[in-house]
């Protein structure tokens, strides 16, 4: 009898550390290739951590170019007798799967990552046409950025090349990427039809956007600001050079006129009439003017570098601010209190600024944001502004959320190319190891080997 229990015992035993390193079924699901790195790195990455799933969705099964009602029609039936699975998704993967889970029973629980649940208004402004211009805004605001740095020898590593190029790709795939767009009929049969599986939602979102981090995060995931970094670098390099070159010009052809002629004076010869010693006089006087010539031109130049470097920098934060604009149409704008600090001398700040230390540090020691922040703060207030929505830089905080989340994570300062990154953003590796560990309950748990 004692040999009989000892024997079940230990096939209990057997049974249960089966269980407990059984893999999950996992279906990670990219967005479409212009706005999304993929999960391939992220599979690595987690497995690698001991986290043991098995991935049932392959690129040559999968085919979000299809769209949404699509590719959820070629990969719903597919999945046999593999049931309990878990479908991870990432931006446009992310409707996809939703659909997917209105026809597939197999699917049992959905992680949305960065997915355009209410649309998109940066999708709208780069895939429709304007009727009565042939294009997109995305791509008028393209055209007046190149024709306002026309003949600019711009340095700004190929920013705006690289901008454009991102926005022709999605006007390319505007065929499918209309079913994330803020109107899309896709989008409002989702929201009329939501899951029926327990599903949490992550959301981006970053404090302070930059265009050139987000493209950055999607050129060179290892690099998350390349651009920023060479754009800075370059342009603080030809400031320098012209900087520098007109101070060497300066001090190569700014003698002092007025020294050099009484010092040429001194240096006659006596016994000269009057007549050959202001005859000299003027010779020396003539070949100095070039020296002044040259300075004004040394002076020109340097001015026309500075414009085009300001041309440079303004067609660029236009570009920022215009995308910035878009990505937020549709979203309203939200009250926040902010304390501001009141200088004792903030007159006086206010009255250096209005003159030339306000220029910059071209000839001055000190700039004007310096010299106010040298002052002593004596009294605050605080004021009531109005502020965006969070953003990941292509989506807003409210176009990614869904009600009824069994749970929302907050990937803070993370733009929408890293939110599929757990091998670059500890944030998102954070929200997956709690999602895996049961913070958002069984449905979502993740087996560790």
């Amino acid at each position: 009898m004692k040999n009989s229990i000892k024997l079940i015992l230990l096939v209990v035993v057997i049974l249960q550390a089966g269980a407990a390193s059984a893999q999950r079924n996992t279906l990670w699901m990219r967005g479409v290739s212009q706005n999304s790195n993929g999960w391939n790195a992220s599979k690595d990455h987690l497995g690698g951590l001991g986290y043991y799933f098995d991935n049932l969705i392959f690129s040559d099964v999968y085919e979000p170019g299809l769209g949404v009602e699509g590719a959820a029609d070629v990969l719903a039936g597919t999945f046999g007798d593999h049931d309990d699975l878990l479908g991870i998704a990432h931006d446009y993967g992310g409707l996809v799967l939703r659909d997917l889970q209105l026809k597939d029973d197999n699917i049992s629980a959905m992680v949305l990552v960065g997915v355009p649940n209410q649309g998109s208004s940066a999708i709208d402004f780069t895939t429709i046409v304007d009727p009565n211009s042939n294009g997109t805004r995305a791509q008028k605001l393209l055209d007046a950025i190149q024709d306002f740095k026309k003949g600019d020898n711009c340095k700004d590593c190929d920013f705006t090349e690289a901008f454009d190029s991102w926005v022709n790709g999605l006007y390319g795939g505007r065929n499918y990427l209309k079913d994330a767009q803020t109107e899309s009929s896709v989008v409002s049969h989702l929201n009329e039809n939501m899951p029926t599986v327990p599903y949490v939602v992550m959301w981006g979102s970053v404090k302070d956007f930059s265009i050139t981090r987000l493209l950055s995060s999607s050129a060179f995931p290892s690099d998350g600001d390349f651009y920023s970094k060479c754009y800075a670098r370059e342009f603080e390099e030809a400031r320098q050079s012209a900087n520098d070159a007109f101070i060497l010009s300066t001090i190569r052809n700014s003698t002092g006129l007025l020294g050099s002629v009484m010092n040429f004076i001194g240096a006659i010869a006596p016994g000269l009439s009057t007549g050959e010693w202001i005859s000299r006089i003027g010779n020396f006087i003539n070949a100095q003017r070039q020296n002044f010539i040259n300075q004004i031109q040394a002076v020109q130049e340097r001015d026309n570098r500075l414009a085009e470097l300001l041309r440079c920098e303004f067609a660029n934060q236009l570009l920022a601010a215009e995308w910035q604009l878009a990505m937020l149409e549709n979203s309203s704008l939200e009250e926040s209190q902010v304390t501001i600090f009141i200088p004792s001398e903030y007159d006086n700040c206010i009255l250096e600024c209005n003159t030339d230390i306000a220029m910059g540090d071209w000839h001055l020691n000190m700039t004007c944001e310096e010299f106010c922040v040298e002052l002593t703060d004596d009294e605050t207030m605080t004021v009531t502004l109005l502020v965006s929505e969070d953003n990941d830089g292509l989506l807003t905080k409210s176009e990614q959320q869904l009600d009824g989340a069994t749970k929302t994570y907050h990937l803070e300062e993370t733009n929408h190319f890293q939110e599929s990154r757990t091998d670059v953003k500890q944030v998102v590796l954070d929200a997956f190891e709690d999602l895996f560990q049961g913070g958002a309950g069984d449905a979502f748990r993740v087996p560790i080997q």
